[in-house]
């Protein structure tokens, strides 16, 4: 793998065509359709399963989406339906179930993802499940392996939501490197990571894309803007500003007041950071400096030092590299 991709929320007023975006499914709609015509870099992931009832997250469903959407835009990839075992968001532990409760979903997600296979879209399929635990992604993508998939994904919007812990993040690189370990050098996509300095851990761990909305939903819900070492700040607040980032150059001393003035502004620099910061560590991707530019950029956040360590540790046993 010498590159890795990062499929933003779309935004209409603030992705360029080029942007490499992500849309849900069930917003597949006439006015979004509008919106993102001509877009060239599109991945369709298959809703938050958390807001959508079962009977709405269908392969039909699915199937219907993608055809619209693939009429007016290039969809690079799409998500089968990750089904998850326990539907809480609030206390995300599907590591702690029962086998036979996590093995029963992972079953449905694998049929799910079979019928999508069997309709032999164009489209890239990335078979993808809602697992927690190594021996579960070890099992079951050798299994979608078997039944013929090529691309795999998984969901990760539970493990990230309320408090960060330490378990989230590491079952979270069990996942990704379990795949690894039996899908080969084939496309593992991270839905629902967008974290900056989780990013190259996780395209360590063998992931080669991931999507989420947090550019985009911090800038619109939250006025904050990220400078270009990663860090939050809140707009009204803002009253000194050292952001090196192409926008900000370019915009100068102005930049302050037109970050608080527009929302949609806020979205795109955000973006723009997330664009600079993914540049850089794919060019240390390919020439192999991944590991010395993740040393560099997690700082001294025992959380994420310790989610590389154990991403290290898990590669050396499971990918002897």
């Amino acid at each position: 793998m010498n590159s890795f991709t990062f499929y933003v929320t779309f935004h209409p007023k603030a992705c360029p065509p080029e942007q490499p975006i992500t849309i849900g499914f069930e917003r597949v709609t006439t006015s979004l359709l509008n919106s993102i015509k001509g877009y060239r870099r599109v991945f369709m992931h298959s809703g938050n399963w958390w807001r959508l009832s079962e009977r709405i997250r269908t392969p039909s469903r699915i199937l219907s989406s993608l055809r619209k959407l693939s009429e007016v835009c290039n969809v690079e990839g799409f998500m089968s339906i990750n089904i998850p075992p326990k539907v809480d968001i609030q206390n995300y532990d599907i590591w702690n179930l029962p086998k036979e409760i996590r093995e029963r979903a992972l079953k449905r997600s694998l049929e799910y993802a079979d019928i999508l296979l069997q309709s032999s879209p164009k489209t890239t399929l990335y078979c993808s499940y809602e697992v927690g635990t190594l021996e579960d992604s070890m099992k079951w993508y050798r299994i979608a392996l078997e039944h013929g998939h090529v691309a795999f994904g998984a969901g990760f919007a539970g493990f990230l939501m309320g408090r960060i812990r330490v378990e989230a993040y590491k079952r979270m690189i069990e996942v990704i490197v379990g795949a690894r370990s039996v899908i080969g050098d084939k496309p593992f996509h991270a839905s629902g990571v967008a974290s900056l300095k989780l990013l190259p851990i996780i395209c360590y761990a063998g992931a080669t894309s991931a999507d989420g909305s947090t550019p985009v939903r911090v800038a619109l819900a939250m006025g904050q803007v990220y400078d270009i070492t990663g860090k939050a700040h809140g707009v009204l607040r803002l009253e000194r500003w050292n952001c090196t980032c192409r926008m900000c150059s370019e915009y100068g001393r102005e930049i302050i007041k037109l970050l608080k003035d527009d929302y949609n502004l806020r979205v795109r620099h955000n973006i723009e950071v997330w664009n600079e910061n993914l540049a850089v560590m794919n060019e240390a991707l390919r020439e192999g400096r991944l590991e010395e530019y993740i040393t560099r950029r997690i700082g001294r956040s025992p959380l994420l030092r310790k989610t590389f360590e154990y991403a290290r540790e898990l590669r050396r046993r499971l990918l002897r590299r």
